[in-house]
């Protein structure tokens, strides 16, 4: 099954939508609905667009029976009620970074500080240094100039 075929475009006139909830849309584009349960089917129903259970999506939602549904049947809605109401799916990194990944990264911060007051991780980084003022001097020759901003100090 291709993605035109699972991700189906919503026409209020269209005898295929019927079966299926006109205000269940897709986050952020009000034209594309997901033909199945999915994170970001959203309410449309409401003043502003919220996510919906995927259990309420399965139940209600993507059958005839949402005709039956409460938030339907209303004129005006503020919100869904929380039985309905589902979680956002996250948008970025910095939301999905768990107290354990930060306690892992300060516990490498601290041992590579350690090592580096040791002298250990001194002499590598000195030759990576190295490493790296050889291939610009490299990169100047094939070029016939110096390349700017690149010379370490």
């Amino acid at each position: 099954m291709n993605q035109k075929e699972i991700i189906r475009l919503y026409k209020p006139e269209s005898p295929a939508g019927d079966s299926i909830c006109p205000f269940l849309k897709m986050r952020g584009d009000k034209t594309i609905r997901y033909g199945f349960p999915h994170p970001k089917n959203f309410c449309y129903k409401v003043k502003k667009a919220q996510p919906v259970r995927i259990q309420y999506q399965k139940k209600c939602c993507l059958d005839i029976k949402y005709l039956k549904c409460d938030v339907f049947k209303q004129d005006e809605i503020s919100k869904l009620p929380n039985e309905i109401l589902g979680k956002l799916p996250s948008r970025n990194i910095i939301q999905s970074i768990k107290p354990i990944h930060i306690a892992i990264f300060s516990i490498i911060l601290i041992i590579l500080i350690f090592l580096w007051s040791l002298n250990i991780l001194q002499p590598a980084i000195n030759e990576s240094f190295l490493y790296l003022q050889n291939q610009i001097s490299t990169a100047e020759v094939w070029l016939g100039e110096s390349v700017p901003g690149l010379k370490p100090k």
